[in-house]
């Protein structure tokens, strides 16, 4: 299964990355996360487009995870910033991942 459609592969990209960072968990919910974004990878109709998908999918799920699971303190809106750049960081991850699914997608 291949989705065509960019907007609609960036829309399903965007929601799984809500889902899965809204649920949250310990550290082996890495190995989900990862799997995930070979799935992205893997379906994702172009190079271009598992790069975009990958990017969204994993600023999203990190962006996600630490609004979600932040219990400090201080107000949500003085963390905002950083956890823009954890998104940051969660979408390099998921650039890795979807160009290995892509790689995978390739050599099937």
């Amino acid at each position: 299964m291949v989705i065509n459609n960019r907007y609609i592969a960036v829309l399903v990209a965007i929601l799984v990355g809500l889902v899965v960072g809204w649920i949250g968990g310990p550290v082996y919910v890495l190995i989900p996360w990862a799997v995930i974004g070979l799935v992205i990878g893997f379906v994702s109709s172009s190079k271009k487009a598992a790069l975009i998908n990958g990017a969204v999918y994993g600023f999203v799920l990190s962006y996600v995870f630490m609004v979600h699971g932040y219990t400090g303190k201080d107000p949500l809106s003085s963390k905002l910033l950083p956890f823009v750049a954890f998104g940051i960081f969660g979408a390099v991850c998921g650039l890795l991942l979807v160009f290995a699914g892509r790689l995978a997608h390739r050599n099937h």
